[in-house]
């Protein structure tokens, strides 16, 4: 089998995920990708910075013919060429067909899936972008999916799995926000390489507020350049130009207590209600009793502040009978670590495959939000088991992702889990053992007494 060489424009900078695409597709290492999370932020290119779809056109994909679609408008092209290319080449496969315009090509994936297929098989350089695509292949049985959806499924896992495509100096980018709402036969094909396009660093949103507020001056400005970058962490590129936006039209300019409350509705709003933001009004030192619960806290408070990472637990369970003061301890306890707190709210849904989503973005916002203390109440219901329980295995994929997030040491110091339950007994032992650093997840257990009465698990 002989394997085209693979070709790329090369722009000066390109974000990471770009960097890797190009890498993986120069070395002839896959030929379609998903890209997916942070997909409809700004990306910086030569030009400035401009959406997803633009820098892929532009910068990544300057030297192919390219064919875009969506359900929505349907099988666009970058140019009059390409559809000219695109419109003959059908002719030749069905000469019946008298298609003169891209108005005229079919929406509904069925019919223009297979169309699209067959350019990339006898065309070269031709590059395929494939948005919304949770909307043409949604999660879900496959049994339950329409003869139209299943005829879509096939012509996508027919473009994975054929050699052909790989003689070709063709490529596919798919792009979808959540990997859960796709169905499984696309998202697990070990022929698509997936690629996660990550909130903007530090460095990223420095860059952008400086070249912003350079642009556009604010009058009024509480914070310097690096305070203002490290607040608006969490948040991608478009959210913080709709908050410097609204500055300039401020007459207090951009306040310390702007920004808090902005990032607290724009991350609320973007998770639907399952996190919230917690602001504590009291540390330790309003905690009665409990003398040696809070000493041990207070170590944990001083080792975080102190940037000593690698010693800080990666979670604490707080176990106690009902009225113990087990989250007034926890919300005392982040307050003086010092760091943002969000709390778990309800994610599960009775849709098929919503509470997976719902855990995906809770998680990979956690990731941008670091450093943070993540608060769970009612830990025995809320993280569920490995047990079935004829959910379809639901319950066990989410516990298993939680408990893989809950032992990941990249996480120590950054995510720090605190979870409370007054049934410890029903929190699945992988949740509680300890000593084991790559499984581990709980680093200590606190045992609030009620009255010195011992609990029957102590």
């Amino acid at each position: 089998m002989a394997i085209s060489a693979h070709s790329l424009s090369a722009p000066d900078t390109m974000p990471p995920w770009a960097e890797e695409l190009s890498t993986k597709y120069r070395a002839g290492e896959a030929s379609h990708f998903l890209l997916h999370h942070n997909i409809y932020d700004l990306i910086r290119s030569r030009s400035g910075y401009v959406s997803i779809l633009s820098f892929l056109q532009k910068e990544l994909l300057g030297n192919k013919r390219i064919v875009l679609y969506n359900r929505s408008e349907g099988i666009t092209f970058d140019s009059e060429e390409t559809m000219r290319a695109f419109l003959a080449q059908q002719r030749v496969a069905d000469p019946l067909l008298d298609f003169k315009t891209a108005a005229q090509l079919p929406r509904d994936p069925a019919r223009a899936l297979p169309m699209i297929e067959r350019f990339l098989y006898f065309s070269d350089k031709v590059a395929v972008i494939i948005n919304f695509l949770e909307t043409i292949f949604p999660a879900g049985e496959i049994g339950y999916l329409s003869s139209d959806d299943r005829n879509a499924l096939v012509s996508l896992q027919r473009w994975l799995t054929s050699p052909r495509f790989m003689e070709t100096d063709n490529l596919a980018i798919l792009i979808a926000e959540s990997l859960s709402d796709i169905h499984p036969r696309i998202r697990e094909n070990s022929r698509l390489a997936t690629i996660q396009v990550h909130y903007p660093d530090e460095e990223q949103r420095k860059d952008f507020i400086k070249e912003f507020t350079s642009a556009y001056p604010i009058d009024k400005v509480e914070m310097n350049l690096d305070q203002l970058t490290a607040m608006t962490s969490g948040l991608n590129l478009v959210h913080i130009r709709s908050m410097l936006c609204a500055a300039r039209e401020s007459d207090d300019g951009l306040t310390f207590n702007d920004v808090r409350i902005k990032k607290k509705d724009i991350i609320e709003s973007e998770c639907a209600g399952l996190i919230e933001f917690v602001t504590p009004r009291f540390g330790l030192d309003s905690v009665g009793g409990m003398r040696e619960a809070k000493e041990y806290l207070r170590d944990i408070a001083e080792t975080i502040k102190n940037g000593n990472l690698e010693e800080a637990p990666m979670g604490i369970l707080i176990c106690g009978p009902v009225g113990t003061g087990k989250t007034f301890l926890a919300e005392c306890f982040a307050k003086d670590c010092g760091l943002n707190v969000v709390e778990f709210s309800n994610f599960r849904d009775k849709w098929v495959g919503s509470t997976e989503s719902n855990l995906e973005k809770i998680l990979n916002l956690l990731q941008t939000l670091a450093p943070i203390v993540v608060l769970i109440d009612e830990a025995d219901a809320a993280l569920g088991s490995r047990e079935t329980d004829g959910d379809s295995g639901v319950n066990q994929r989410v516990f298993s992702k939680i408990a893989s997030a809950m032992g990941n040491t990249e996480n120590r110091g950054r995510i720090l889990w605190i979870l409370m339950t007054s049934r410890p007994d029903r929190l699945p032992i992988d949740l509680k053992r300890q000593g084991d650093v790559k499984n581990i997840s709980l680093s200590f257990i606190l045992k609030l007494r009620k009255r010195d009465r011992k609990l029957p698990w102590s």
